[in-house]
């Protein structure tokens, strides 16, 4: 069966790419290995408490302009955002600081005056940001975070408290491997337009936020969303892309958009595009850590602390976060650590037990308080890092009518929602652009 244009994964770039098809007139078809919509963005119900919970806690920035029109073309709007920049943490000493800048400031006045209230850091360290500025309109290549901190002299105080938990936060990478240039791009969005670096998030869980959205929208547009489809392998012939399907069948698209992670396209491109597939295997996995704790009380009361010093990074409250939006118990927190490769190997057990030390060594839980469920949901392919130095990898490939999409790809940001909306745009750009160049002509 013969299609104008195919869509393989049904997560934010996958979805995004069918909507913006289906906006501009076109019928995509969307196939989704599994039996349900999301790819690594998902959430599902806890059984012991009814709980929602995300398999992963995101976080956006009022900046994230891809997202927020996805989400209104869809009709989703459940995200909040803060009306200020504000970011409370904990040091490793029990004591309380917040990143906070007046609004009515310009935002990079507004991010040097954060700095100078801001305890663990300096006037000399706040200084220093200018340096970092003048990178933001040029974003470095081939260079590390690490890299980039050492050419604009970073002093090691700022380093700690926001250059690191940021890059790791963010990039989901350590400095020491995380590309410069993604961070610095998220920078200059951020803090160079007022309002753009306003924390916001979701107020419901991810399942809930725009998968099924998304598909009503395809499909009231003439699309199709086909859940349980596995793509085996591609080729190319005289009518298209042909896709042959794990069930025996085919299908046959004028323009094909694999919006699936580096391992799956390189397994999919090893025989049409070898060069492709080999740089895909360059890009390795990133995992996030998630200790979800409940308590019969709660133990935050704001939605959201970051952590100085400590091995866990954030600390969400998930009934402030959804309201009364979604279902979350009132002392149900999520713990976060990025790049949390070095605690693959630890049990479930051990990790509660690193989350409740952590937890009472800033002073949130007595020493002998305990919670009374707990979840870990370790993604360990949360995300996908290229090496710093190679150059990313395109949305347009050397296949005619073949094109990438996903958080990985060459959108200028670190693999982010935002990052993987943008990717699903420009590849749906991009297939407009072939589609309308076939068009017969009068």
């Amino acid at each position: 069966m013969n299609r104008d244009v195919i869509i393989v994964g049904g997560g934010f770039s996958g979805l995004a790419a069918g909507v913006q098809l289906a906006k501009a007139g076109y019928s995509p078809l969307v196939l989704e290995r599994r039996q349900s919509l999301g790819g690594r963005a998902f959430s599902f119900t806890h059984n012991e408490t009814g709980d929602t919970v995300d398999n992963g806690q995101h976080v956006l920035m009022q900046c994230c302009d891809a997202v927020t029109e996805f989400l209104h073309t869809i009709e989703s709007e459940a995200v909040h955002f803060e009306n200020r920049f504000s970011i409370p943490f904990i040091d490793n000493q029990g004591s309380t600081h917040c990143l906070d800048s007046p609004s009515w400031l310009p935002p990079t006045i507004g991010l040097f005056i954060a700095f100078l209230k801001f305890g663990p850091t300096t006037l000399k360290d706040a200084l220093g940001l200018n340096r970092a500025a003048a990178s933001y309109k040029t974003p470095p290549k081939g260079l590390s975070v690490s890299n980039w901190l050492d050419e604009t002299r970073q002093s090691d105080s700022i380093r700690n408290s926001f250059w690191h938990p940021l890059c790791i936060s963010v990039m989901n990478a350590a400095p020491e491997v995380a590309p410069a240039r993604e961070l610095v791009s998220v920078l200059f969005e951020a803090f160079t337009r007022p309002g753009g670096a306003h924390m916001g998030w979701s107020t419901v869980g991810l399942s809930n936020l725009y998968p099924k959205q998304a598909k009503s929208y395809i499909e009231g547009n003439g699309g199709e969303v086909r859940n349980g489809a596995t793509v085996t392998s591609l080729k190319r012939d005289e009518s298209g892309i042909v896709l042959a399907l794990r069930d025996d069948s085919a299908l046959t698209g004028s323009a094909v958009i694999l919006s699936v992670p580096p391992p799956r396209v390189s397994e999919l491109l090893k025989t049409m595009c070898p060069d492709l597939s080999d740089r895909l295997e360059a890009y390795t996995p990133s995992p996030i850590l998630g200790i979800n704790l409940w308590f019969d009380r709660p133990i935050l009361d704001k939605p959201f602390v970051g952590f100085l010093g400590y091995t866990i990074e954030w600390a969400f409250n998930k009934k402030i976060l959804f309201g009364p939006a979604d279902q979350a118990s009132p002392g149900h927190v999520t713990l976060v650590v990025s790049a949390s490769t070095d605690l693959l190997p630890e049990s479930d057990e051990t990790l509660v037990a690193i989350g409740l030390r952590d937890l009472r060594k800033a002073g949130l839980i007595g020493e002998d308080e305990e919670p009374i469920h707990s979840l870990i949901i370790h993604e360990k392919q949360a995300t996908y890092l290229r090496p710093y130095a190679s150059n990313p990898i395109p949305a347009e490939t050397k296949i005619p009518g073949l094109y990438l999409a996903g958080d990985w790809t060459d959108t200028g940001l670190p693999p982010t929602i935002e990052g993987a909306v943008r990717s699903g745009n420009r590849a749906a750009g991009l297939v407009i652009e072939q589609l309308e160049t076939q068009k017969p002509r009068d």
